[in-house]
């Protein structure tokens, strides 16, 4: 049986054990160490593609799995797991891949003609899958946005190195208006926060 359930009235997870909702921080954490793995994954497979051990075709076909199955993922965990996808949420999902697969064709033709080099290739093969907590993040405004709220507060992570756009970004947004994750300079390394405050309006402080 899982160990936690999705709570509609508090839209947290809550843990079965304990009836507590689980900490943001905690949540986010499982994510960016689900995201890391996911990148270590498909960086792996370019590096068999530059031993050539796997051949260009196979790589196409295991990245375009891991990225299916990575925004799957991202996307149940944004909204409160499987049960609580619909067929309009699947479809925004099928957008996210749609978009990633686009990529990866423009990726796999650049491979083939030979203008990526061994370190681009690996590098560029994890940044599909670190663009996963943007994912992420843009789900949970899609899924505050159907709840009805109207106002989120983008912020900084503090233990990140910033790329110029950011600090310029934070504050807080109608939540129609809040630039996407992903969106800003540092691109899908990103790991700028959308906030959900109770109360928060548009003349809360940015």
């Amino acid at each position: 049986m899982p160990k936690f359930a999705w709570s509609k009235s508090r839209r947290r997870f809550i843990d079965k054990s304990t009836g507590r909702a689980v900490r943001q921080d905690t949540l986010r954490r499982w994510i960016n160490e689900t995201v890391d793995g996911a990148s270590r994954r498909t960086e792996r497979l370019a590096e068999l593609l530059n031993a050539r051990t796997m051949t260009n075709q196979a790589f196409q076909v295991a990245m375009a799995s891991e990225i299916r199955v990575g925004e799957r993922a991202m996307a149940a965990a944004a909204y409160g797991g499987l049960a609580a996808m619909t067929e309009s949420r699947w479809a925004r999902v099928g957008r996210f891949v749609g978009k990633q697969l686009g990529y990866l064709m423009r990726f796999a033709t650049e491979l083939i003609s030979g203008q990526v080099t061994p370190a681009q290739a690996v590098n560029r093969a994890g940044m599909y899958q670190e663009s996963l907590y943007a994912s992420y993040s843009n789900h949970t405004v899609l899924r505050e946005s159907d709840s009805g709220r109207q106002y989120v507060r983008r912020v900084l992570d503090p233990g990140a190195e910033h790329c110029t756009d950011c600090p310029e970004l934070a504050g807080v947004y109608p939540i129609e208006q809040v630039p996407p994750i992903g969106a800003s300079q540092c691109g899908s390394r990103c790991r700028c926060e959308i906030v959900f405050e109770a109360g928060l309006s548009q003349g809360a402080a940015a």
